[in-house]
């Protein structure tokens, strides 16, 4: 499969990226390098700098493809953050991903796996989790998020 990696150069994308390039799977990888390192991209996938938020970016990254999926892990995370700077949180993990769904639209891609935070889960036992859970976010993490 061809698939594009959002958020390719953090950790979790890096990983994410490098297993799927060695599940035989032709990777290109979409960062705008604010959090994560270049040098984490594995060799063997195509990079395009750029934020998911800007359409020509995107268009970059697209004209790459066709992708028949998009794994999307490009997101602001640290809570501390989300509480100082809220309109950040708004921008990218909201309206920055509206752009990326509405590129996908427009270019045929309709499979994505998102990558949301655990922290929607509460703070249940993480080696009881199923694929069946229901979130259960603290009162602190959904008033701050």
């Amino acid at each position: 499969m061809k698939l594009l990696v959002t958020g390719g150069a953090g950790y979790i994308g890096s990983v994410i990226a490098e297993l799927a390039v060695d599940a035989g799977h032709d990777v290109v990888v979409i960062d705008d390098l604010r959090a994560g390192n270049r040098e984490a991209v594995p060799a063997a996938c195509a990079f395009v700098r750029g934020s998911i938020g800007d359409p020509s970016s995107l268009e970059q990254a697209f004209a790459r493809g066709p992708f028949h999926a998009v794994l999307h892990l490009a997101a602001e995370a640290a809570i501390e953050t989300s509480v100082t700077d809220p309109a950040l949180y708004f921008r990218t993990n909201l309206a920055d991903s509206l752009t990326l769904l509405d590129t996908m639209r427009a270019q045929g891609v309709g499979r994505m796996v998102f990558s949301s935070t655990a922290a929607t889960y509460g703070t249940r036992n993480p080696f009881r989790w199923t694929k069946t859970i229901h979130s259960a976010p603290s009162t602190r993490t959904a008033s701050r998020s």
